[in-house]
C-alpha cells in the first residue's frame, strides 16, 4: 500500500482553489490538475509500505502531540526543473506549529522511513505537462491574490493513495485530531 501523511484542507478553501484551476485557459499550457477532493498538504511521503507496518505507523502517529494552527497563504508559484516543466503550487508563510509537526513525524519514523528531501510547506495544484505560452501562464498564475488569507488546521491524517485509471484515489486510513 502506498501511504503518506498530510494536512487536510477545509472544503471552502478547496472550492476556491478549484476555481483557480478552472480559470487557467488550456491554450496557455497542458496541465494535469489535482482533483479538488485530493487537495492536501503532504507532511511526509512514506511510499510503498507493507501492511504489517500499519498498526505501528498508526501507533506512532497517535503519540504525536499537535496543536491547531493557522496557515497563511503566501503566493502561487512553480517548482521547476530542467526535465520537468513544473508544478503549480500554493506557498505558505512558514508556520512554526506545522513545521514542528512535520519534524515530529520525521523523528517518529527515522528508523523505518528516513527523512528525504528538505520539507517545503506547499500545496500542489497541478503539474504542467506542456507550456504553450509561458509568459501569459506566469502572468495568469501571479494574478491570483491569496496573500495573507488563512485557514485553520485541526488535524492530520494517514492516507492511502490508490492508483486508478491514470489518477489516484486518496483514502483516509486514520485522522489524528488536535
Amino acid at each position: 500500500m502506498r501511504l503518506f501523511i498530510s494536512l487536510d484542507i477545509p472544503k471552502e478553501v478547496k472550492d476556491n482553489l478549484y476555481r483557480i484551476q478552472k480559470y487557467i485557459p488550456s491554450n496557455l499550457a497542458k496541465i494535469k490538475w489535482v482533483p479538488k477532493k485530493n487537495l492536501h498538504i503532504t507532511l511526509k511521503f512514506l511510499g510503498e509500505v507493507d501492511e504489517t507496518l500499519l498498526a505501528e505507523i498508526k501507533k506512532r502517529l497517535s503519540n504525536i502531540q499537535f496543536k491547531s494552527d493557522k496557515l497563511k497563504f503566501k503566493e502561487i508559484d512553480f517548482f521547476s526543473s530542467k526535465k520537468n516543466p513544473g508544478v503549480i503550487k500554493l506557498s505558505f508563510f512558514d508556520s512554526e506549529k506545522t513545521l514542528e509537526l512535520q519534524r515530529k513525524i520525521d523523528e517518529a519514523f527515522i528508523d523505518i522511513f528516513p527523512a528525504g528531501q528538505k520539507f517545503v510547506l506547499h500545496l500542489t495544484l497541478g503539474r504542467v505537462k506542456i507550456i504553450k505560452k509561458k509568459n501569459e501562464l506566469n502572468d495568469k498564475i501571479k494574478s491570483f491574490d491569496f496573500f495573507n488569507k488563512e485557514f485553520v488546521v485541526e488535524s492530520f491524517g494517514l492516507v492511502e493513495s490508490i492508483p486508478l485509471k491514470g489518477t489516484h484515489i486518496y483514502k483516509a486510513i486514520e485522522i489524528f485530531e488536535t
